[in-house]
């Protein structure tokens, strides 16, 4: 039977590739806020004659897709199209921009902690200098000659227990000097032997001879002052008692009479020797070594006293000192013992350092700089003063060092550049090495603050 010409065919609802739904992967967000457009198809022409299929053979699909034309949808009046903000991916040139700014804080950052780090540690030597010296010296009070000198005076007391031979019995009154003071007028006041001399306690002490007390002075300033007088004073009664200490005296013959509180005086050492009963003999022997060892412990006990007290300006020579000893008469102990006193006064002649140095050294060093002198010595029997005037003859080694004045040091060297700073180094007084190391590494100049700056003594 011959086939019959193509009508139009409608494709069976079948399963094909071209129905399969694809998704939408964020498209369909999209596709739901822009306006759908309508969409309609044609037939598409076939051939009339169609020859029919078999009812066994399978139907065929349309090779051919149907036309599809798009029709613009009219848009609503009030239609506002959404707009999405979308991100732009950075560029080469984005990243160069953040990596420049990035290394620039960096670089900002480190400058920044390198001035807060910025230190300088300053190594010093002082210079020392060490000669032979044979001189002659002569030293004012005053100074007016270049070289100026002071008295230093110090006391102490030692004592020793001795054992004696047996034993005696004894009376023996304490005995002691004073100083008697005349505030009272410009004229002499006369006292006779045996004038008593009394204790805030009530103790009485007689002088032993005849003395006269000078009357009032003028100082350099036209002051006023006290004359006075050393005595020699023994106790009215014997016994241990009266071995008192240092204390103040008045003149009972004075009571009631305007001299009584203007003519008085004053003991600066113990009194001693003051004995009653039975006492350790002592033979001379023993009593020689006692003494001859104390006095030893005493100038050595002294020396290192006034030492002490020497302001740092000035140096004690070896030598240039006076002890003055004291002894007691032993006095009374248990099981035939007995114990013996000493007091001790030393008066040191001090100079001022850099004068001394000036006077001795062939090199000058400057009122500014400051020395520390650590051997020198005076020949003790060359000693000489008068009227405050001192003469002595310095021999021997004589040695000194300069102290280095670290806050001065630090202000010069504050802001300098490091290339300056040796030939600096070289002209600052004292000095007999330097080394500086300034940190950050790449820093070129000392810091302007002190505080930065740490001076090292060798």
């Amino acid at each position: 039977m011959p086939r019959s010409t193509f009508h139009d065919i409608i494709p069976p609802e079948k399963r094909s590739i071209r129905n399969i739904p694809i998704p939408s992967r964020g498209r369909k967000k999209k596709e739901e806020e822009m306006p759908e457009e309508e969409v309609y198809s044609e037939p598409t022409p076939v051939a009339e004659e169609y020859q029919h299929y078999k009812e066994e053979d399978p139907p065929e699909e349309s090779l051919v897709a149907p036309k599809r034309h798009a029709r613009k949808k009219e848009v609503p009046e009030d239609f506002e199209p959404t707009i999405k903000a979308t991100s732009v991916k950075k560029g080469f040139g984005g990243r160069i921009g953040m990596w420049s700014i990035a290394i620039l804080s960096i670089f900002a950052l480190f400058f920044a902690f390198s001035l807060f780090l910025s230190k300088a540690t300053v190594t010093v030597k002082a210079k020392t200098v060490s000669f032979e010296t044979s001189k002659e010296i002569t030293a004012t009070k005053d100074g007016a000659d270049g070289l100026s000198y002071s008295t230093i005076t110090t006391e102490d007391t030692k004592e020793a227990t001795v054992t004696g031979k047996g034993e005696k019995e004894v009376t023996e009154k304490a005995k002691g000097k004073l100083i008697i003071y005349n505030n009272f007028s410009k004229a002499n006041q006369n006292l006779v032997a045996n004038t008593r001399f009394e204790t805030p306690e009530g103790l009485i002490f007689r002088l032993e001879k005849a003395t006269v007390v000078p009357g009032q002075k003028a100082d350099s300033a036209g002051k006023l002052i006290p004359g006075s007088v050393e005595v020699s004073v023994i106790a009215d009664v014997a016994g241990p008692k009266y071995n008192i200490g240092p204390s103040d005296f008045t003149i009972p013959g004075f009571k009631n009479d305007p001299k009584f509180n203007t003519i008085y005086a004053r003991s600066k050492v113990a009194f001693s020797g003051g004995m009653e009963g039975k006492v350790a003999v002592i033979s001379d022997e023993e009593r020689k070594i006692a003494r001859e060892s104390l006095e030893t412990e005493l100038t050595t006990s002294l020396k290192e006293k006034i030492k002490a007290e020497i302001p740092k300006e000035f140096f004690l020579p070896e030598g240039a000192f006076t002890v003055t000893v004291t002894f007691s008469e032993p006095i009374p102990g248990e099981a035939n013992k007995a114990t013996i006193k000493a007091t001790g006064k030393i008066v040191g002649y001090i100079f001022n350092q850099n004068q001394l140095v000036n006077s001795l050294s062939e090199e000058q060093i400057s009122p500014n700089a400051m020395v520390s002198i650590s051997e020198g010595t005076v020949e003790k029997e060359s000693i000489k003063e008068s009227a405050g005037t001192l003469n002595a003859k310095m021999s021997g080694v004589f040695s000194y060092s300069f102290i280095i004045d670290e806050e001065k040091l630090k202000e010069d060297l504050k802001g300098k550049n490091k290339d300056d700073v040796s030939e600096f180094l070289k002209t600052f007084e004292g000095l007999a090495d330097a080394k500086v190391v300034i940190s950050p590494f790449w820093k070129s100049e000392i810091p302007e603050k002190v505080g930065k700056i740490r001076v090292i003594k060798e």
